[in-house]
């Protein structure tokens, strides 16, 4: 997972950088392809805003913004983890779902072959 952390006004530290994808290590355990996740951060007056968008197999993003880029970075992160989770757990029960509905037209065609037999 590559971690692109840029800023649309003056410089991010190194520190902010690392603090970033610490925090986004969490998407990688989900077990869910993802290319990047790009961190644009912008302030605005007494404002900070982070943004995230994430690419790969899903393609998702989340924003916060606060007084501080790390309280809108951890917001932003936790935003985008509850959004990755919730689209893998529907995911996963759609393929149940195929799963038992194939499962049921093979035993419904075995019965009505049985049927047919007898």
């Amino acid at each position: 997972m590559n971690v692109d952390v840029r800023c649309k006004q003056g410089q991010i530290s190194q520190f902010f950088k690392d603090y970033a994808e610490k925090r986004l290590e969490r998407l990688s355990k989900l077990s869910i392809n993802i290319n990047t996740v790009e961190v644009v951060t912008v302030e605005e007056g007494h404002f900070c805003s982070v943004e995230l968008h994430m690419t790969g197999d899903l393609d998702l993003r989340a924003t916060a913004t606060t007084g501080d880029f790390m309280e809108s970075m951890d917001r932003a992160a936790e935003k985008l983890i509850k959004q990755a989770t919730r689209k893998k757990i529907h995911s996963l029960s759609k393929r149940r779902e195929r799963r038992k509905a194939k499962q049921r037209q093979k035993f419904e065609e075995v019965a009505y072959a049985d049927i047919k037999v007898a």
